[in-house]
């Protein structure tokens, strides 16, 4: 007797955010995700989407397994890579984010506990799901201990290739050792 499949997805039994029950709530949006150009026939065709009354939440109404997430990020479309793009570009599109960030750090810290920290002391940036890694890399830049998290272990080592801290790891298996400041 052949062993069943894996399961793909999950369902939330409560809100992901401020955990009110499943009953509170309600269909956002169902999206059609066969369209993707990475999308597997192993996967199900459409995402559903919903809205929590407590909080405002929107998030998907399951979540991804481990034999899920394998199918999902089996395949990655080249400008999600690490590397495959020039930095600068990159760079100018996440420098004013960083920069808002940090700015906004400043007002509940010492402006110098953001800005031209060192070593440990440097507050906390982590990137879960970094793409191509400009926002880990413009982080760090700008100072922070900047990480950058992902499942795809190519874009994790690529990352890391170009001496960034990269982990792989699933955001629901993350146990960090250090407070995170963003």
């Amino acid at each position: 007797m052949p062993a069943e499949p894996l399961p793909l997805k999950r369902p939330f039994a409560k809100c992901p955010l401020c955990r009110a029950s499943i009953e509170r709530c309600a269909l956002h949006q169902t999206a059609d995700i066969s369209r993707h150009p990475l999308y597997s026939t192993a996967l199900p065709t459409q995402l559903r989407w919903l809205h929590c009354a407590d909080c405002n939440h929107i998030f998907t109404q399951d979540f991804w397994t481990e034999a899920g997430e394998k199918l999902v990020f089996a395949s990655t479309l080249p400008h999600q890579m690490p590397g495959t793009q020039s930095g600068e570009p990159l760079r100018a599109i996440w420098a004013p984010t960083v920069a808002r960030v940090a700015s906004l750090l400043c007002l509940t810290r010492p402006r110098e506990s953001v800005f031209g920290t060192t070593g440990t002391s440097r507050p906390r940036w982590v990137d879960i799901g970094f793409g191509n890694g400009a926002l880990v890399a413009t982080a760090d830049e700008f100072g922070f201990d900047a990480l950058g998290i992902d499942v795809r272990p190519a874009a994790v080592e690529a990352l890391a290739n170009a001496g960034y801290k990269a982990a792989q790891v699933s955001f629901s298996d993350l146990v960090l050792d250090a407070p995170v400041a963003v």
